[in-house]
């Protein structure tokens, strides 16, 4: 049985025990470069229906996605303690839901960062689409940004890393993955999660049959760590995760 006090990426900040007698253990994600990878990975947010927003500290930083905009204050201290001074280069969003982007205007807005993504979904982020986002479910408004398209296969340049864009539909038509080739660590957006999870296909453009090609194209690649946009992340075995996302989705009544 592993040790409470340990916990893959992270440090334990402290312990507390509440009135009921329970003990509560409080973490800090923390990526540090391992292997071959030449930049560390920063995890910015990820509580409760926020996603999970990831920044990869390289030469020219990029974040992957940025959570409603409910925590923005918090994400926005931690992004710039993080920069340290250097310059936000990219700010990649997944797919167009109000849960990855919503905070996205102002994360543009305050660093000058270009946002990116990938058709159709760039479009509805462009035109603030409240349904394709599903911001107006939410009692929330998504704000239009100005966004620049993606191609499948494009690479991103990051200095001293590339992510390759992989259009993975399923969950929405312009659902992506980014891919760093030189480690094998992706960034599967709400493509697939860890532990056997996908995303769901029942949202406007999602599509059960496209989840699973795209699931089976991640399938063949050669993947070390995977970084979702929902729950935790590993940093080794990825191939296994994906393959269990595969056969949820394949055996699903």
């Amino acid at each position: 049985m592993p040790s409470p006090f340990r916990r893959q990426g992270c440090i334990l900040l402290k312990v507390s025990e509440n009135a009921g007698g329970r003990t509560r253990f409080f973490w800090q994600q923390v990526m540090s470069p391992g292997g071959n990878m030449p930049y560390a990975i920063e995890q910015l947010n990820g509580t409760g229906m926020e996603s999970n927003a990831y920044l990869l500290l390289c030469e020219r930083p990029v974040l992957v996605d940025v959570g409603t905009g409910a925590t923005l204050e918090r994400v926005e201290r931690r992004l710039t303690a993080a920069l340290d001074g250097k310059r936000l280069h990219a700010l990649v969003l997944t797919h167009m839901h109000f849960d990855h982007t919503g905070g996205a205007a102002a994360i543009q807005e305050g660093t000058g960062a270009m946002a990116y993504a990938h058709p159709p979904d760039a479009r509805a982020l462009a035109e603030g689409d409240g349904d394709l986002t599903c911001s107006g479910w939410l009692g929330q408004r998504q704000r239009p940004l100005r966004i620049t398209p993606l191609k499948d296969g494009e690479v991103i340049d990051c200095g001293n890393a590339g992510l390759e864009v992989l259009h993975t539909p399923g969950h929405t038509a312009g659902s992506i993955c980014l891919l760093d080739r030189a480690t094998g660590d992706l960034f599967s957006g709400d493509t697939v999660f860890t532990n056997g999870g996908v995303g769901r296909w029942d949202l406007p453009t999602g599509d059960r049959g496209r989840l699973l090609s795209s699931l089976r194209r991640l399938s063949g690649l050669k993947l070390r760590g995977i970084y979702p946009g929902h729950g935790p992340y590993y940093e080794d075995d990825g191939n296994s995760h994906v393959e269990m996302g595969l056969a949820m989705a394949r055996d699903f009544m």
